[in-house]
């Protein structure tokens, strides 16, 4: 069984897709990454411009309108082949606990600055977030709790991940009625 639309079929739903809206954006072949024989054609409903995003964000916008279809389908096996390793080896385990940063609580606004370029963003956010990232790919349930404190008063988390959110709401239950942190502020808390 075939998983491939033919080029007649392709012009069917371009057409009806042509048809139902005045806002479609066409990108050409050659901007999809498609092959030479035109295998697909990509067609998106809008493209957002510059001063809609955030700096660091358009960046990744700029960069993804550059990136090829077969690009992204191996950042995609490749995300999901991470996902299955820390599947199996979290198996037989209900939650994983890891700091919630690698390093101190980063200056306001540190982490969503434009570095140039997509890879040297995350450089710097892999750097300072360690573990969180894992728990978007692995589409796991997280929780970052506010258990430990620097030398000057700040915050220092801690992170849960399971793949059941219930479990991470009645661990952190128990470990806010064990060390809780409700009435903990740093010195030039506002609030």
């Amino acid at each position: 069984m075939s998983l491939t639309l033919s080029r007649r079929e392709i012009g069917l739903i371009y057409t009806l897709l042509r048809n139902a809206s005045d806002t479609l954006l066409e990108v050409s072949p050659a901007d999809s990454g498609a092959t030479e024989d035109g295998d697909f054609v990509w067609v998106g409903l809008y493209k957002p411009t510059e001063d809609e995003l955030e700096p660091s964000t358009w960046v990744m916008v700029r960069e993804g309108f550059t990136t090829t279809g077969a690009a992204y389908a191996g950042a995609i096996d490749a995300v999901h082949a991470q996902t299955r390793r820390f599947a199996t080896g979290m198996a037989g385990h209900d939650a994983l606990l890891v700091p919630t940063l690698l390093t101190p609580p980063p200056p306001y606004g540190l982490l969503d600055q434009p570095r140039g370029t997509t890879r040297a963003f995350f450089d710097v956010e892999f750097a300072t977030t360690g573990w969180t990232p894992l728990a978007n790919v692995t589409g796991w349930a997280a929780i970052s709790l506010p258990l430990g404190s620097t030398g000057d008063g700040l915050p220092i988390g801690v992170q849960l991940m399971a793949p059941d959110e219930k479990v991470l709401l009645q661990l952190a239950a128990q470990l806010e009625a064990a060390a809780p942190w409700v009435d903990r502020h740093p010195p030039a808390w506002v609030g």
